[in-house]
């Protein structure tokens, strides 16, 4: 509250003084910046050293994990795919007789998100960026015609008994 009380020291005015006036104000000498510092020979090495959340991704332990999970998607993608389609075939070869239309959409949907993540499982393998061998491709598009051959021929079923 004392300082709402102050009076105000200043000009006849009753203004108050400038904070920096020209005997007070900072000089060049006194300031912080350097002729070796400003100047490009004197110049100091700039740091190289990141300071990001991520590592880049042309690091090799960074690209080696980028690898490693689109394999894994890979193989996790087409084990769902192949899942969806035996739940599927089960589904198609139990169904009720009364409830035709719906074990019909149920391995409509089935066979539709086994041929999604089958996609998705080609997807990571063409993601790759490492030297994927032929031997690995061509299994690829093999489980990838057994999905959507076994897709195809559930859907081909559906309507007979």
């Amino acid at each position: 509250m004392a300082y709402w009380l102050r009076s105000t020291k200043g000009t006849k005015d009753g203004e108050r003084e400038p904070l920096v006036n020209g005997e007070h104000s900072p000089s060049i000498e006194d300031s912080d910046l350097s002729d070796v510092e400003t100047s490009p020979k004197g110049a100091k090495p700039r740091n190289n050293r990141r300071y990001a959340t991520f590592p880049t991704p042309t690091h090799p332990p960074a690209v080696r994990a980028r690898e490693t999970l689109l394999f894994h998607s890979c193989l996790a993608s087409f084990a769902a795919s192949f899942i969806l389609l035996v739940v599927a075939t089960i589904l198609k070869t139990t169904g009720r007789r009364k409830a035709e239309t719906t074990v019909d959409v149920g391995v409509i949907i089935g066979v539709a998100a086994s041929v999604v993540f089958a996609i998705i499982a080609v997807g990571s393998m063409a993601g790759r960026k490492e030297n994927v061998g032929w031997v690995q491709r061509a299994v690829v598009l093999l489980l990838f015609l057994c999905v959507t051959v076994g897709g195809g021929s559930l859907l081909a079923g559906l309507g007979r008994a």
